[in-house]
């Protein structure tokens, strides 16, 4: 399928080899086109203020709330485990033992907290790009429906490939 812009293109350059008649049929075609954009572009125009507005904070809201209650509940199994460990001393024999052991069990899995905030991060930074692109589409959005069309090229992504915490991020991942 043939782009929208590679069209506009095409059609402009083949406007130069046409007759006079023809190349005036093809520029009211393009002007059409022109519209129909200009008015497909309008009613999206909400789109972007609706995401910043309201979608953007409340996904930000539930990504915080979400790392506090896996804080609340990481320090509250290490508050447990460490209540454990302490009536462990009065113990002995194999019992304690296997209480220990499940007890090191428990410290070692309340990892999860980090590996949790570490993925939260993550998805905060997509969401920023995802916003960042938004407004890229809201600004190219106005560019086309105010006709002051410029030609400048996209800008490049902000992001760059590699995390600067990316050394910290060897837990669990996505792929699975």
């Amino acid at each position: 399928m043939t782009s929208l812009i590679q069209t506009i293109h095409e059609t402009s350059q083949a406007m130069d080899h046409v007759s006079p008649e023809k190349r005036a049929a093809l520029a009211d075609s393009m002007a059409q086109l022109a519209k129909r954009l200009a008015d497909h572009v309008s009613a999206l125009d909400d789109i972007p203020n609706h995401y910043q507005t309201f979608l953007m904070p409340a996904i930000n809201d539930q990504i915080t709330a979400a790392e506090k209650r896996t804080e609340k509940a990481a320090d509250q199994i290490l508050t447990a485990a460490e209540s454990i460990m302490k009536s462990l001393s009065k113990m002995k024999g194999d019992a304690a033992a296997e209480i220990q052991n499940q007890a090191n069990i428990i410290f070692e899995a309340t990892s999860f907290q980090d590996l949790v905030t570490q993925h939260l991060n993550e998805i905060r930074l997509r969401m920023k790009e995802l916003n960042d692109d938004m407004l890229a589409l809201q600004e190219c959005m106005i560019t086309i429906s105010s006709g002051s069309g410029d030609g400048t090229a996209a800008k490049p992504r902000a992001r760059k490939a590699e995390r600067p915490d990316a050394h910290l991020l060897n837990g669990p991942t996505t792929n699975f």
